[in-house]
């Protein structure tokens, strides 16, 4: 064992770093500052709480993520808990080491003290950051303990060139959530074509989305085709909806700021929440739609053979039931043609067409290698698409409409590539990095640029690890 021959401590009990520590070991004297054992003998004792601060940050982290809505995705949310955690060992470590020194423990009873202090400090600071978070965190507002889901019916404005038809297949609505600091969220409305109806000469569309917070402004967006449709339409939900949310409010908006009633040629719409416990029952208690299902099944089974397969996607489209696109699935992967049949559509003038059935690649099982090569060349198509869109001035094509047909196309191209590279062994980067590079060219249109560009660019990212440029659009 050491043999202390100094004291660290002079007469009047002063600390005095400069003071040599002096043992002997294996019969040799050993010499050290005092200070550098001191400092080693700190450093060993704060290890524990470095261990308390990461595991504050990483339960922090967690907080923080559900909280303020930490965007998934490219490791991210990994990412910021990794972050959070070295920090708090970080911090953990200096807190042990700065209570140390006030301490200065020579005794277990001064360890002691020195632990819960260093402690204290970190589990106050934790307190202090969950606070801050809280303050703006997105809490989802309850009825009865239950968290709620907004439904929505749109009442679309008469005297439009669009057909419903049009409407019912391209109108997508975003639900966001604005705070005076900026946006704080945003989602996409679920709506059900398949329970629109008419009332009058007006057609009304239902639709439904969680509220998944009880801060900020909720705004409506309606967009087709890649450009804005309506204007925003802002609705007045309390931040904590009561009881009388759950009845259905009256058609908003009622009145024009002039107090005149709101026209029929403009949008308008009607709400309500409903709790999710109560969406969950009633799901439960509703027994399968069997008739809807035999139906479809019937006329499923009518269809010849040989039956081309523009017949068949009618049963693989949204609002039937499930079993029925299995089965829809099933007869066309069957179908001994189906690959060339497949390719003729992918490439058809028809967008609406070539993007369901590049949707529909994605769940077909065991593509053949034939079809790989059909679907790069319908990527190799969409470029040609491209090339074109670039070729043509803005006034020749002022809606943009060339720049609609591609992003339809590369929607379900990307989602038919992405499946097949997972698990079939596809490439399908040379046919993207050709679209990328050509969607960079047309800045002026939104289509382009966020359905196209944007995406092409993360999804190469995250294939090759070629970062996008800076003028590319962000990841939303």
């Amino acid at each position: 064992m050491p043999i202390r021959d100094s004291s660290p401590i002079d007469e009047q009990g002063q600390f005095k770093p400069e003071l040599i520590y002096a043992y002997t070991f294996n019969g040799n004297e050993i010499k050290s500052p005092l200070i550098t054992m001191y400092l080693i003998t700190y450093f060993i004792l704060s290890l524990p709480n470095a261990v308390i601060g990461l595991l504050a940050g990483a339960f922090v982290s967690n907080l923080c993520v559900r909280w303020l809505r930490i965007a998934s995705g490219q490791g991210r949310i990994l990412s910021y808990q990794i972050v959070w955690g070295f920090l708090g060992a970080i911090i953990g470590l200096v807190a042990g080491l700065v209570a140390a020194g006030m301490i200065r423990p020579q005794t277990t009873s001064g360890y002691w003290r020195t632990a819960s202090l260093a402690a204290a400090a970190v589990l106050v600071l934790a307190l202090a950051v969950i606070a801050f978070c809280r303050v703006f965190a997105h809490i989802p507002p309850k009825i009865d303990g239950r968290e709620l889901t907004l439904q929505l019916e749109l009442r679309v404005p008469t005297g439009l060139d669009q057909t419903p038809q049009f409407l019912l297949k391209e109108l997508y609505v975003d639900f966001l959530v604005m705070v005076p600091w900026g946006l704080a969220t945003a989602d996409r409305v679920k709506l059900d074509p398949a329970k629109a109806r008419h009332e009058g000469s007006r057609l009304v569309i239902p639709g439904s989305i969680p509220v998944i917070t009880s801060r900020g402004r909720r705004v409506f967006t309606f967009n087709a085709k890649g450009k804005p449709l309506w204007e925003e339409l802002e609705i007045p939900l309390p931040p904590h909806p009561g009881r009388e949310q759950l009845e259905w409010s009256g058609w908003w908006p009622a009145t024009t700021e002039s107090g005149q009633p709101w026209p029929e040629t403009k949008l308008s719409c009607r709400f309500r929440v409903t709790k999710i416990e109560q969406e969950v029952t009633a799901a439960k208690k509703t027994k399968p739609d069997m008739d809807e299902f035999a139906e479809s099944k019937a006329a499923l089974d009518a269809i010849p053979a040989d039956a081309p397969i523009t017949v068949l996607l009618e049963f693989t489209s949204f609002g039937r039931p499930e079993g029925i696109k299995l089965l829809a699935i099933d007869r066309i992967a069957a179908k001994r043609t189906h690959a060339e049949e497949i390719k003729a559509l992918m490439l058809s003038d028809d967008a609406d067409t070539a993007g369901q059935v590049l949707r529909l690649v994605e769940h077909l099982p065991k593509p053949s290698p034939e079809l790989l090569r059909a679907v790069a060349a319908a990527g190799s198509d969409i470029a040609d698409r491209i090339r074109r869109v670039n070729a043509t001035p803005k006034k020749a094509d002022p809606d943009y409409l060339g720049a609609a047909d591609v992003s339809t196309r590369f929607t379900g191209w990307i989602m038919a590539v992405a499946k097949l590279r997972a698990k079939d062994g596809g490439d399908f980067v040379p046919e993207l990095r050709t679209i990328l590079e050509l969607s960079r060219v047309r800045k002026d249109s939104a289509a382009m640029q966020q359905d196209v560009c944007r995406v092409a660019s993360h999804v190469l990212f995250d294939w090759t690890g070629v970062a996008p440029l800076p003028t590319d659009p962000k990841p939303r």
